[in-house]
């Protein structure tokens, strides 16, 4: 995980860290460990990270930045859905290409702990929910997307990586991936979408005729309690 630190000796105690959590199976290395693989004496560990949490945690930073640095090499697609789609794969290989660093990266959590690259990760997935909202192809706000996206691409890859096997099975992560991005996201043609699935108009016919009714109807003609019928009205948009 080369990175450009301000000094070479700075970076050979990262790579000494990465290299030895890389191959721990708790990520718990010895500190001593780390400055025999570096070449260097414990004070110069504490000269330039005042600690082992220290050092932890800038090596968190790093980690992320050697991801951002991966999904910077990805080709652009066209469709939004799509990118996000190609996104959350990323996510997922590279947390089982660094298992251990990536344990690192999100098992490592204090509040208000998170590293600047963190922040970044999140900001870019942001701007791509953002493109996707613009497009028209979001049934929720671009914030809410993305916090559900990560949460979830999270979850799936630390499962993942936990799993006793050297092969996990990816179609965890695709069924789970396909599930939420279709319970957020919209069809980029409507048109086509119903004439691949001829329901979809019937469906959507018989919910606005019952939308309609409902907004003529009195309150208390309505078998429902008023929250029953707010739900209602909710779901009913949602199929229409």
């Amino acid at each position: 995980m080369k990175q450009h630190a301000e000094s070479p000796t700075k970076q050979r105690l990262l790579d000494a860290a990465a290299e030895l959590v890389s191959g721990s199976p708790n990520q718990d290395v010895p500190i001593r460990a780390i400055c025999e693989r570096a070449g260097v004496q414990l004070p110069t560990l504490y000269h330039y990270f005042g600690s082992k949490d220290g050092l932890m945690d800038a090596l968190v930073s790093f980690a992320f930045e050697s991801y951002l640095n991966a999904k910077s090499d990805q080709p652009r697609l066209a469709d939004p859905i799509e990118v996000l789609r190609r996104g959350w794969d990323n996510h997922v290989e590279f947390g089982l290409q660094n298992p251990q660093l990536y344990a690192l990266m999100y098992g490592r959590t204090h509040p208000g702990g998170r590293p600047s690259a963190a922040r970044e990760v999140e900001r870019l997935l942001l701007l791509r929910t953002q493109e996707a909202f613009a497009a028209g192809r979001l049934k929720v706000h671009a914030e809410l997307a993305a916090a559900q996206i990560l949460s979830t691409n999270i979850g799936v890859t630390l499962a993942l990586i936990t799993e006793a096997t050297e092969l996990p099975d990816l179609r965890v992560s695709e069924s789970v991936r396909d599930l939420l991005l279709g319970a957020i996201s919209r069809a980029a043609d409507p048109e086509a979408a119903d004439a691949a699935q001829p329901w979809r108009s019937v469906i959507a016919k018989e919910a606005a005729d019952l939308a309609a009714a409902l907004e003529i109807a009195q309150p208390e003609q309505l078998p429902l309690h008023p929250r029953e019928t707010a739900l209602l009205r909710h779901w009913l948009q949602e199929l229409g």
